[in-house]
């Protein structure tokens, strides 16, 4: 018998598949990426953002990208064309309270954690308002209700995402990777 946590995580996989097909798709200017040759990497970064969200939305998602695909249109070139100013920018009011409650979670992640997040911060606000836009408005209007209702329960879902990351690299805790980065440091 399936559990709803196998669903969810077949629901991630079969989103991930879709978004590596997109993202070693895309045609960059010079050539291929050296992140498309790490698809090991993408995958898990990838599992790493979706690992927080619910099912609801996962399933959204899933339906957005099945659409995308089905016309043709590849959401991942849309997302940095975007980053790079190729395609015009169309920020609605939710996607800015949305990056800017994920950047404030990154700040906080950035003072708990110096030692994990310090190369954080210079594109996220422009990496995250990019991939939001490639939401439909189904999606992006329950994505944004999952940061309101984490924001008023008092829980960052950028440090639940990198807790999962850290429990599946075998880590306890992010804790326990500040404190081996910090013990690092003090033997260098």
């Amino acid at each position: 018998m399936a559990t709803s946590n196998d669903n969810r995580e077949s629901v991630i996989d079969s989103i991930i598949d879709l978004e590596q097909d997109m993202f070693t798709a895309v045609n960059n200017r010079g050539g291929e990426s050296p992140c498309q040759q790490r698809l090991k990497t993408f995958r898990l970064m990838r599992w790493m953002t979706h690992s927080v969200h619910k099912l609801d939305y996962l399933e959204s998602y899933l339906q957005d990208l099945q659409e995308a695909k089905k016309a043709g249109r590849n959401l991942m070139t849309e997302k940095y064309g975007r980053m790079e100013g190729l395609i015009p920018s169309n920020v609605t009011p939710e996607i800015s309270f949305t990056v800017d409650t994920e950047a404030t979670w990154m700040d906080e992640l950035k003072t708990k954690y110096p030692r994990c997040f310090s190369q954080q911060g210079q594109g996220f606000k422009t990496y995250a308002a990019s991939e939001l836009q490639t939401l439909s408005s189904r999606s992006m209007e329950l994505y944004y209700n999952e940061v309101k209702d984490a924001l008023a329960a008092g829980r960052n879902l950028l440090q639940e995402r990198y807790e999962n990351l850290y429990r599946r690299l075998g880590y306890a805790s992010l804790d326990l990777v500040e404190q081996e980065a910090e013990n690092k440091a003090k033997s260098e």
